[in-house]
């Protein structure tokens, strides 16, 4: 039940809104001397079985004397408290005292006029109607003849107020008890004034807004180099705005200068929380908490310069993140290069470095992702130093291994095999092409080798044929001449 009916100075006073001023002032001036001997007095206005005692005290009835002097004040009572014009409202008031709502809206639909809105609209109210007293109201007050009618029965010809000024001190008065969001989405709803929904739009922003400012200025005052209260207020900020943020969002979309303003004004506050928490923390967390909070920031951040400026700071983050996940393996492969580039190349030992590296390659490239420079550069410095291995073997062999074709051949073969081992590892364009061109000069090594080894063991074939037939002529003279 909205406090603009039960306690509506037109009740207290014991009158319906069209009362007239000599009504009024009989009504307070003997509310007054009961008052003095102790006394109470009931009027039919008053529906105590529905809303509840009237609380009537001289203070009580001072203030709602107060509210209905000026015309722009009782004219906002009128709104909200009902008006006895006709015998139909007469019939219909007494069944709302009696509480047959049902009967008293039948009976005021009989006819269409002023009174039929007006007493509608508050009956809704005080049904817990809101949306139905909306439409009442918005009807009667966007209604020429109605409205001009319902200005001139409460304040007097005199008075005049136009269509928006009544419909903002309607709205106005709505938004001391209903939300602003709620109200906007009934008014959106139900009523087809965009200007009203306009002017509530902004209404329901101011709130929310105002909040998040007032969230932004509080983290201004924190102590840059305090990390554990700049991430404490990068959370908070992040707590406290996240509704807020949204209404302002959803009333206005994301396209609204207002709300980008907003976004990225709280971008930049979260984003600064971030930031110094992670300048100034030793915590061996502190990547990852700062990581939320400014990732947080770059989610909401509109403008592209603010979006831009939360990009880097969540990249260079995710940068250190990945190192520190890998960062035994950079070691680990560090001090492998190192030994193998020290050690005595073989093929043997070429193998047992890949087959050691190799995990913990995996390992980076599961953190950091097979298209990361750091992990391609890494694993081709791996497979080129592999190669060069490789190559160096197979050039000695070719030197000391010159007239026995044999060992040579034996020595390319491991060779390609380890080669086919390194093909396995990930490298850059430029050093993949580099390898499949040594790759390819090794597979002409082996083939020239084979050609060798098939020519000398034809040649060696028909020696041992020729031998062999020499034996068989020497056997068959032995017999013959025997």
């Amino acid at each position: 039940m909205l406090k603009l009916v039960s306690n509506n100075a037109f009740r207290v006073l014991g009158v319906y809104a069209n009362a007239s001023k000599k009504e009024i002032t009989a009504n307070s001036t003997k509310l007054k001397a009961y008052l003095k001997v102790g006394k109470s007095v009931e009027f039919p206005s008053d529906m105590s079985n529905l809303l509840g005692p009237v609380v009537r005290t001289t203070e009580s009835i001072d203030a709602a004397l107060a509210k209905l002097n000026l015309p722009e004040d009782k004219i906002l009572q009128a709104l909200f408290w009902f008006v006895d014009i006709t015998p139909l409202d007469k019939a219909a008031l007494s069944n709302i005292a009696a509480g047959e709502f049902e009967k008293a809206t039948e009976i005021l639909d009989k006819r269409e006029c002023l009174s039929s809105w007006w007493n509608n609209g508050v009956l809704d109210f005080v049904d817990n109607n809101p949306e139905g007293a909306v439409i009442n109201f918005s009807n009667l007050i966007h209604d020429n003849d109605y409205r001009d009618e319902f200005v001139s029965l409460v304040c007097g010809e005199t008075f005049s107020i136009n269509e928006s000024e009544l419909a903002h001190k309607f709205i106005d008065a709505l938004l001391e008890e209903i939300p602003a969001g709620e109200l906007y989405s009934m008014f959106v709803a139900n009523v087809n004034e965009p200007e009203d929904c306009e002017y509530l739009k902004g209404k329901a922003v101011e709130y929310p807004i105002s909040k998040i400012n007032s969230a932004i200025e509080k983290a201004k005052d924190v102590d840059r180099t305090d990390a554990n209260a700049n991430h404490n207020t990068g959370l908070g900020l992040i707590n406290s705005t996240q509704v807020p943020l949204k209404v302002v969002k959803d009333l206005l979309g994301e396209n609204d200068l207002t709300y980008q303003h907003v976004a990225d004004n709280l971008a930049q506050a979260i984003l600064q929380c971030g930031i110094n928490y992670f300048n100034n923390s030793d915590e061996p967390e502190s990547i990852e908490k700062a990581l939320y909070i400014q990732q947080y920031a770059q989610n909401i951040a509109v403008g592209a310069i603010v979006k831009e400026r939360c990009q880097k700071n969540v990249a260079i983050l995710k940068k250190q993140k990945e190192e520190g996940a890998i960062k035994d393996d950079l070691e680990f492969l560090a001090e492998a290069l190192k030994s193998f580039h020290n050690g005595t190349k073989s093929i043997a030992a070429t193998k047992m470095f890949i087959n050691q590296c190799k995990p913990h390659l995996d390992n980076i490239k599961s953190a950091s992702g097979a298209s990361n420079d750091l992990y391609l550069q890494i694993s081709s410095a791996i497979a080129n130093n592999a190669l060069s291995a490789v190559i160096n073997v197979v050039n000695i062999a070719q030197i000391s291994q010159n007239h026995d074709i044999s060992a040579l051949s034996s020595t390319i073969s491991s060779a390609q095999k380890c080669m086919d081992l390194i093909g396995t590892l990930d490298m850059t364009s430029q050093e993949r092409n580099h390898f499949s061109k040594n790759k390819t000069s090794l597979a002409n090594l082996a083939t020239e080798a084979y050609l060798i080894l098939a020519e000398r063991d034809r040649k060696r074939g028909c020696i041992i044929w020729a031998i062999i037939g020499f034996i068989i002529i020497g056997i068959y003279t032995i017999i013959v001449n025997s």
